[in-house]
């Protein structure tokens, strides 16, 4: 049980922290989402990205949140995966999906983000720091 009780508590401190709360009429139910997009690369066709059917499954499952892990933005190696054009993951997977997106930088090649519905209104100032000054690697 206490692996459980950790990631909600973890899930919760990040939602408090990005201080969002979400709006919708009715809602009785938080759907939060977990996805490490092993920033954005097909596992089954090596050099090829798959962000487009990353964001297939996130409008699928419909999150009102979701926390992504291998998040790469402007890096050489999302440009290999674009012919040489270098991406930011989390903007491209935002317009994708019709949610709005955060980066924060974990390490040289990656980071993790959150993307939150429209519907989920800032309710607080946050500091947006770099997440490296916290976690250094």
């Amino acid at each position: 049980m206490k692996p459980v009780i950790g990631v909600l508590t973890h899930f919760r401190l990040l939602w408090a922290g990005l201080g969002f709360v979400c709006t919708t009429a009715a809602q009785d139910t938080l759907r939060i989402m977990t996805y490490n997009i092993y920033h954005g690369e097909d596992p089954q066709s090596m050099r090829k990205s798959n962000l487009e059917d990353i964001a297939e499954l996130i409008r699928s499952v419909k999150p009102d949140f979701v926390a992504l892990q291998e998040v790469d933005s402007l890096t050489g190696r999302s440009a290999s995966l674009n012919n040489g054009n270098p991406q930011n993951q989390v903007q491209m997977l935002a317009e994708m999906t019709g949610m709005y997106g955060y980066f924060g930088k974990a390490i040289d090649f990656d980071g993790t983000a959150g993307m939150k519905r429209p519907s989920c209104a800032k309710t607080s100032g946050c500091p947006q720091g770099d997440a490296a000054d916290s976690q250094r690697r």
